[in-house]
């Protein structure tokens, strides 16, 4: 029976993944709760089920160019069926990240997910060159939780940036960016004992994640702005700049600053940058009719 479900799982993922599904389920799969917030589960009374997840080899594809989906497939267990698991409520975790899948389908006792690749390898970015467990999780509509993982290999490891001979502290202000807004953003950089911040060439910035755009700051000021009694660099952001590197995405993402002085010496540090979805545009309101007047006969 194992092997039946392996053979069936592995087919169903296969059909996903050669046939380049356009994700994005039917909303009649999902249920009508509108928001529930869900983080890995260890309560001891969630259900066990199982989880196949494919594929099983996770490439760390720097490069951009990964466009399979990962599949996974929940067997669901404890008594309940494919339609009392609340699809809105599933999430994939690792390493205390967690992604929602794009697209879901109940066929009875079994549930289909695909999640977005890039959203799954930077998930698993943290791990190279081994074995991760993630977790899928999620809630019945009896209010019971279940939980299943699955075991994929991480292939390669994502390119660090070298930070050379100079670790610096970097800081955003404010550590939260919301895509399409336009507030300011900037960034607080310290350099370790012996070095000069004013020695810093603002025009080399580069700030890189997966990959790296450069970027020339709208303003500097060297001046002691975290009050730890050294003086540091705070530098404006170019907005724009982040967006290109953030593409879109959401949630946590640990980004590397580098830079060099004038003395061709180079500096990096890295920070952990928030990011939010931006402001949803105001519907304009239509005008009101008025009445027009009415005719008083003579």
């Amino acid at each position: 029976m194992k092997r039946l479900w392996a053979l069936f799982s592995l087919g169903m993922a296969l059909l996903l993944a050669l046939t380049s599904v356009s994700v994005g389920g039917s909303m009649s799969d999902y249920s009508d709760i509108e928001t529930i917030k869900v983080s890995a589960h260890t309560d001891e009374c969630c259900c066990e089920s199982c989880a196949c997840m494919f594929p099983c080899c996770c490439k760390c594809c720097c490069c951009g160019c990964c466009c399979t989906p990962f599949v996974v497939v929940l067997k669901v267990g404890c008594g309940h069926a494919a339609c009392d698991v609340l699809m809105d409520t599933v999430k994939l975790c690792d390493g205390g990240v967690c992604i929602s899948p794009e697209w879901g389908k109940k066929m009875c006792r079994s549930i289909v997910f695909t999640f977005d690749c890039k959203e799954v390898e930077a998930m698993l970015a943290h791990h190279c060159h081994e074995w991760a467990t993630p977790e899928i999780s999620g809630y019945f509509r009896d209010g019971g939780c279940f939980t299943g993982s699955g075991k994929v290999w991480v292939e390669g490891c994502p390119q660090p940036v070298d930070f050379g001979v100079i670790e610096a502290s970097v800081a955003f202000e404010p550590d939260v960016f919301q895509l399409n807004s336009t507030d300011p953003i900037t960034c607080n950089i310290q350099l370790p004992a012996g070095y000069d911040v004013n020695d810093i060439n603002t025009s080399s910035f580069i700030i890189a994640n997966s990959h790296a755009v450069s970027t020339q700051p709208l303003w500097s000021e060297v001046a002691d702005h975290n009050g730890d009694g050294t003086p540091d660099l705070l530098a404006g952001l170019e907005r724009a700049d982040l967006e290109e590197l953030l593409n879109g995405y959401c949630g946590d993402m640990a980004l590397e600053v580098r830079g060099t002085l004038f003395s061709e010496q180079i500096f990096g540090g890295m920070d952990t940058l928030t990011v939010t979805s931006g402001p949803q545009p105001t519907p304009t309101a239509l005008p009101t009719p008025t009445a027009s007047p009415t005719s008083t006969a003579s």
